[in-house]
């Protein structure tokens, strides 16, 4: 018996040894090949900018491009558009495409997500067209990741190509992407052509992240006629979409949020209380002073300091409050002092 745990314990040991050597071995050969691929690309970069510098022919790029493997060629296409701009980029991306290298860039699309993948994404938009277009739907629809969809999409909003906003909600949320600040910037770009869509979602969107996401949206693109969806989402039960609620109102701008600018200085919840404090100011709510000035006292910091500088940004009626408010002791004077002199710097 005794024999037989000696006999299994000495398999397992060889067999991590292998397992481990083998992982050793693979990652020796994955730096090799990541060195190579460098050198060639530095050689490539080389003969770009002497095709660039009429020093050799286009034959001779052409050539070189060509011998070189797809690997190396994709690695140079992913930071092509960082080193040449205007006349030149144009120039080699024509020669690219009379290689049909732009092929080899789309199928790097195939391997599992990572940076390389997302800059070969990025680089697609070097290569307009329906091919493009194609490839670039297909990662946005079941890419492996929600870095890969979403840089799909930027390109696609880029390249104003057709996007299915809908299919693209849905897919990035599946994947989990609606954290990025990339989906924020996509969702601003994409208001314009599908608006009634970002209305149905600011309005009743199951999931918090995508009801945020879309009342930012119609906020950045001024859309008074969200108005009485974001007046609604200022009563929403879920803190995050109230507080987003008063932002867009704060941009929008739009007198008849006073209102719900009242309520909202006295919202349960801080982070709440300093958007509509932030809101008052940005509106011009002089009639909420008194509202604010009790926001002094608040028990949150962060509330304390937006109300201060809500009021010295409301005229004569707020700053009188300050000022006498800064001649009593206490936090609310200390607050009040602290605006004051910001304002007379």
């Amino acid at each position: 018996m005794l024999l037989a745990i000696w006999t299994v314990s000495l398999a397992l040991a060889l067999a991590a040894m292998m397992v481990m050597a083998a992982l050793i071995l693979r990652r020796a050969l994955l730096q090799a090949r990541a060195r190579r691929s460098r050198a060639v690309v530095r050689v490539l970069q080389g003969k770009i900018f002497a095709f660039l510098g009429n020093e050799i022919d286009e034959s001779a790029l052409r050539r070189a491009l060509a011998e070189a493997d797809g690997r190396s060629v994709v690695d140079l296409l992913v930071r092509i558009d960082r080193l040449i701009r205007d006349d030149g980029l144009r120039r080699l991306v024509d020669l690219i495409r009379s290689l049909d290298l732009d092929t080899v860039l789309r199928r790097r699309l195939a391997s599992p997500a990572g940076a390389d993948s997302v800059a070969a994404i990025h680089s697609l938009r070097l290569f307009p067209g329906a091919e493009t277009e194609r490839t670039l739907r297909q990662v946005v629809e079941s890419g492996p990741g929600a870095a890969m969809r979403l840089a799909a999409a930027e390109v696609l909003v880029d390249l104003d190509a057709p996007l299915d906003a809908g299919r693209l909600v849905s897919s990035l949320a599946a994947a989990g992407g609606l954290e990025s600040r990339t989906s924020a910037r996509v969702f601003r770009r994409l208001v314009p052509q599908h608006p009634e869509l970002f209305l149905r979602l600011a309005g009743g969107a199951p999931d918090v992240r995508q009801r945020v996401l879309a009342l930012d949206a119609l906020g950045e693109a001024g859309m008074l006629t969200a108005l009485p969806v974001v007046l609604a989402a200022a009563g929403d039960p879920m803190v995050d979409v109230r507080a987003e609620a008063f932002r867009v109102l704060a941009r929008l701008a739009h007198p008849a949020a006073a209102p719900a600018v009242r309520r909202g200085l006295a919202d349960p919840a801080w982070e709440v209380r300093t958007q509509a404090a932030r809101c008052a100011a940005a509106i011009g709510l002089v009639e909420l002073t008194g509202d604010l000035e009790v926001r002094l006292d608040d028990e949150v910091w962060w509330v304390r300091m937006r109300a201060a500088e809500a009021l010295a940004r409301l005229g004569e009626t707020g700053l009188a409050i300050l000022r006498r408010r800064a001649e009593e002791p206490g936090t609310a004077g200390r607050i009040a002092q602290a605006v004051l002199m910001q304002g007379a710097g």
